[in-house]
């Protein structure tokens, strides 16, 4: 089965950020894609696996307590 390729504006709304943060995740190998032209692509699942496995926001946990 073929993956289905998305634009960063459709895996951005996916993972509830702007289109810009997805291009900064892109752009910076956090989450894999491809540039085509002056745009990034993505594949869903891509997306999807980075959603399940995305640090969480807030303070890091301290180690040793």
């Amino acid at each position: 089965m073929a993956e289905e390729w998305i634009t960063t504006k459709e895996a951005a709304k996916i993972l509830g950020i702007t289109p810009e943060h997805m291009a900064y995740l892109l752009r910076k190998g956090i989450v894999r894609g491809q540039k085509i032209g002056r745009d990034w692509i993505t594949t869903r699942s891509t997306v999807e696996e980075y959603k399940e496995n995305r640090p969480k926001p807030g303070p890091k946990p301290k180690s040793g307590t």
